[in-house]
């Protein structure tokens, strides 16, 4: 025995025994898996990167493929190869695309096998597909770009963030160096009216081509307000063209000092100030299309997609002359603006995007604009900013979660989808990650959107991933749908009689999606919030059909998963009367999708 294990031990120590060195095998990984744009439009060309490493010391031989995976369970071949890669050596792939996708989300999936079918590695990213760049993914706002020169600056400092993000839709917040009427820069460096960010035309630019190149679209912000110096001289050049109070002093403020300070600022005493603001007469002819006119030569000298109109003070003042600047209907007087300035916008650029930001937001949900908000759609989104500072306030009825979900449903239901258009809750910021997975999870499980200022949140890519079944604007919110779903919650531990959505399909088909949401532990809501709630498990839905309906598919979807794990399809059991599933867990946000028909 002595003697054969001092013959195996020579053998080992000479390289004879099959037991290699590990280090000298084959050693493949998916370095980059990477759609070129998040956001792209049928038709378009695709650029797909798929980057494969052999880290070990030999040469490796196998097959790389990629698919386009869509939907529940499609997937769409784009390329396979066979490939050799030596000791160390990277190989980056290209594959160019040409679109045909249904609209919303979609993941390039990569895998490598081994030369005998083994899989060695595999990968995936989310991107999407549509027109509606904001209703596909996160927007953000943002300012502050002075310092950008290139293309490649704004990505590195911008852009590679935004991707991590799955942004589609990026705002220059408080940009132009006023507002109404004095959108257009006149000089390539400049203070924004608004706060003195410090912006040129080269880094505005920059941002948007970088954003372009990813496939996202940069807005503008508009509103009927005039900040800076830009107000002061307006008003001197067009008194009639601004807005009065009831004491015929200009609506508004001015702070001379500062106005001084802010005319003569350098980047040596750069203060963050807004020295004045005034509104304009969005009634008076002349100047709603002199505006216009300089909203347009804005659009057009920096390359933005579109304007984020902020309609706060429409209406709410005088005239020079001390009259009344609208009378009557609000809402008929600012759906007419409304709809002469996408007409306006969109014959002189014609894809420009038009989105809202209504009035007043302090009291209830909102005030209720419905021929605005017509007037806006379909395919606009509906911000409800106010909610940035009301969530998080213990006077407010929205800083109790029951109310805050019923508050979003209301928005959501009865503003945005009845005229095809998307409802965003604003940015705003949370502490907490647990709050924040909460907050995320009933927005995008109701069909809105937020953002959390460009911080990366737990559901970012799953949502871009599956967007069509959380934010397609055919979707139905069922007001009672205890009639068509049961789930046993015997600890009332679950929202989801508030969380049912419908959509019809073709061929008498339609889908019925049930949202389980994991209530927070506390009754409200606390941006510093440190307690998780409990996971659930083993949660029962059933589906007592009606006669001569049945489940043709039915997909369980958690949000909370690794991607491997978002989505599975599952085989309900049957019973007298219906069908049911088990959702194994839900530590936040589950939900059950079942495609039924005849």
């Amino acid at each position: 025995m002595k003697r054969c294990y001092l013959l195996l031990t020579t053998l080992l120590a000479l390289g004879v025994c099959c037991l290699a060195d590990p280090s000298a095998r084959a050693a493949v990984t998916l370095t980059r898996v990477w759609p070129q744009k998040i956001r792209y439009l049928n038709g378009e060309e695709a650029v797909f990167q798929v980057w494969v490493k052999n880290a070990g010391a030999q040469p490796w031989s196998g097959r790389v493929s990629g698919a386009v995976e869509s939907g529940l369970d499609q997937s769409t071949p784009i390329f396979e190869h066979e490939l050799t890669v030596a000791a160390g050596e990277e190989k980056k792939l290209e594959e160019h695309w040409k679109v045909n996708l249904p609209e919303f989300g979609h993941a390039l999936h990569a895998m490598v096998e081994n030369a005998d079918g083994t899989r060695a590695a595999e990968d995936s990213d989310v991107f999407c597909v549509g027109p509606w760049y904001y209703n596909m993914g996160r927007c953000i706002t943002f300012f502050n770009l002075r310092k950008l020169k290139t293309p490649e600056e704004a990505e590195g400092a911008k852009v590679t963030n935004w991707r991590k993000c799955y942004m589609t839709c990026a705002e220059h917040f408080a940009g132009p160096p006023g507002a109404w009427g004095t959108m257009t820069p006149q000089t390539e460096e400049f203070y924004t009216g608004q706060a003195a960010f410090q912006e040129s035309i080269t880094s505005e630019r920059a941002l948007i081509e970088a954003a372009h190149r990813n496939g996202m679209a940069v807005i503008q912000y508009a509103v009927v307000s005039i900040w800076g110096p830009p107000a002061e001289d307006y008003s001197r050049a067009h008194p009639d063209w601004i807005t009065y109070n009831d004491r015929g002093r200009p609506a508004g403020f001015f702070n001379m000092a500062e106005m001084d300070h802010f005319r003569t600022m350098t980047a040596a005493n750069h203060k963050h100030i807004s020295p004045g603001a005034l509104n304009g007469n969005v009634a008076h002819p002349r100047a709603q299309e002199a505006a216009l006119d300089d909203m347009v030569a804005a659009l057009r000298m920096l390359g933005y997609d579109g304007i984020r109109w902020d309609g706060h003070t429409f209406g709410q003042a005088k005239d020079v002359f001390g009259k009344e600047t609208l009378t009557g209907d609000v809402d008929e007087a600012n759906a007419q603006w409304v709809t002469h300035m996408k007409s306006r916008l969109r014959a002189a650029v014609p894809d420009a995007t038009i989105n809202y930001n209504y009035h007043p937001q302090s009291t209830g949900e909102g005030r209720s604009l419905p021929k605005t908000y017509k007037a806006m759609g379909p395919n606009a989104y509906v911000l409800w900013e106010s909610m940035r500072g009301r969530f998080n306030s213990p006077n407010d009825p929205l800083n109790v979660w029951s109310n805050f979900v019923e508050g979003v449903r209301k928005e959501i239901n009865l503003y945005a989808r009845p005229n095809g258009n998307f409802q965003h809750f604003g940015w705003y910021g949370s502490a907490s990650p647990i709050h924040r997975n909460h907050t995320q999870a009933i927005y995008y499980s109701l069909g809105g959107h937020w953002d959390e200022f460009g911080a990366p949140m737990k559901y970012d890519a799953f949502s871009m991933r599956y967007g069509a079944f959380l934010w397609d604007t055919d979707l139905h919110n069922l007001d009672d749908p205890t009639g068509l779903v049961q789930v046993a919650d015997p600890n009332d531990r679950l929202w989801w009689k508030q969380f049912v959505q419908e959509r019809k399909l073709e061929g008498g088909r339609r889908l019925l999606i049930t949202h389980l949401l994991n209530k927070p532990v506390h009754d409200r809501q606390n941006g510093f919030e440190k307690d998780a709630p409990p996971v659930q498990k083993d949660i029962r839905v059933a589906l007592p059909l009606p006669a001569g309906e049945k489940t043709l598919r039915t997909f369980l979807l958690n949000p909370d998963a690794d991607s491997a794990g978002w989505c599975t399809e599952v085989k309900p059991t049957t019973g007298s009367g219906g069908y049911t599933v088990v959702v194994p867990s839900v530590e936040y946000w589950s939900f059950v999708v079942w495609e039924l028909g005849k």
